[in-house]
């Protein structure tokens, strides 16, 4: 692996110091410390031109299953559905699958090449007859119009605008609770019957002392 990639690495310096290679200037390529840089390693896919996907070495067994050399298949867990299905229409041809390791996981990626993918394949449904603008507006999310101006299809954004309703909603709420009471309370007189705290008195006879004046106050049932 060391081998095959110092070769490229070497060749990149060497065109850089001439000025043949546009871009950063590259510099001498050396080996990278053990424990500082994620672990990975790669695995190239010999498959011999002409050979039908199913055969090659790196392959799909399965929508979840990957097939690498010398492990075998592996489980995987994410979307595979595009790239297998470039695979099977002969668009896409693998060259390696690198494997590295992240917050103590594996992650593979596949390098290879693919074919162009021509303009008028693109996005064969849903597709209008003629190319329409889209302007983001005020009042509407955004409108689709022609090149004359007329308006094919406006979009309002109507989960946007409820999202926000219920943000807004949330923040009077607590805005609300902040307050120390209504507008009427807080303008009320200090003196006013209400503002007197009353407390409930027991049928059985009883005594409390009060501050001021030294009085004692006592009820019989």
């Amino acid at each position: 692996m060391r081998e095959r990639r110092r070769g490229p690495a070497l060749e990149n310096f060497s065109a850089s110091r001439r000025g043949e290679r546009s871009g950063t200037p590259a510099g001498f390529p050396r080996f990278q410390a053990k424990g500082k840089v994620a672990p990975r390693f790669r695995l190239r896919n010999r498959a011999t031109p002409g050979r039908a996907p199913s055969s090659q070495p790196i392959r799909f067994s399965d929508p979840s299953h990957l097939r690498l050399p010398k492990f075998g298949p592996l489980k995987l867990f994410g979307p595979t559905r595009k790239v297998r299905r470039m695979i099977d229409a002969g668009r896409f041809h693998v060259y390696s699958a690198t494997l590295t390791q992240r917050a103590g996981r594996w992650t593979v990626s596949l390098t290879g090449v693919a074919a162009e993918l021509h303009q008028a394949e693109r996005s064969r449904t849903k597709r209008h007859a003629i190319p329409v603008g889209v302007d983001r507006g005020i009042i509407s999310l955004c409108v689709a119009a022609d090149a004359n101006g007329v308006s094919i299809e406006s979009f309002e954004g109507v989960t946007t605008l409820k999202q926000a309703h219920a943000s807004l909603n949330a923040a009077n709420q607590a805005l609300a609770r902040t307050t120390p009471g209504p507008k009427a309370a807080n303008e009320r007189s200090p003196d006013s019957p209400n503002d007197i705290a009353k407390s409930p008195i027991p049928d059985d006879t009883w005594s409390t002392r009060l501050p001021r004046p030294w009085l004692s106050v006592v009820r019989s049932s």
